[in-house]
């Protein structure tokens, strides 16, 4: 479905990949509406990091205190390539592991294992947050690791405070 959405940041062009903020969604600002903007019918907003509420400050404290590993169905080009357009330094980063799964197990679990026993954790102690219950939370959960479902960026940073104050 095309849609029709009014931008004004002098970064925006024609052709651009953006996070798009569709009508219903809500963002720390608040809840995306449609509406006319300079005149023109506007389904939604380009949205920026600052707009989704993520803060790399948040990210790179975090991983200065913990074992911090990215484990992801994405290819290593990939996730750099984004982690580079949200100011996220890799090298924070224990370890970013990409698309490598194996065929008998399409699941993380074996890069879960791989990670208890490189940093002498008890599976207890790991937490794994994800958007997939299949890929990410199941085999995490099989193995006695803490799993979150995460189902919308802006709401990591609320979670993971919340997990290590001990709030949840």
């Amino acid at each position: 479905e095309v849609l029709d959405i009014v931008c004004g940041a002098p970064n925006a062009r024609t052709g651009i990949k953006v996070i798009v903020a569709l009508v219903g969604a809500k963002l720390p600002g608040g809840e995306i509406k449609a509406g006319k903007i300079r005149g023109y019918e506007s389904n939604g907003m380009l949205c920026s990091k600052a707009e989704l509420g993520l803060d790399s400050k948040f990210l790179e404290e975090l991983c200065s205190n913990y074992s911090v590993y990215v484990v992801s169905n994405s290819s290593l080009k990939h996730i750099y390539y984004y982690m580079d357009k949200i100011n996220v330094n890799t090298k924070w980063f224990k370890k970013v592991i990409g698309n490598e799964f194996k065929k008998e197990d399409p699941s993380k679990q074996h890069y879960y294992k791989e990670i208890i026993e490189k940093e002498k954790a008890h599976p207890h102690d790991v937490y794994v947050f994800g958007d997939s219950v299949e890929s990410d939370l199941t085999p995490a959960l099989h193995l006695g690791m803490n799993a979150f479902y995460v189902d919308n960026a802006r709401h990591i940073t609320k979670l993971v405070t919340s997990v290590l104050n001990n709030e949840i």
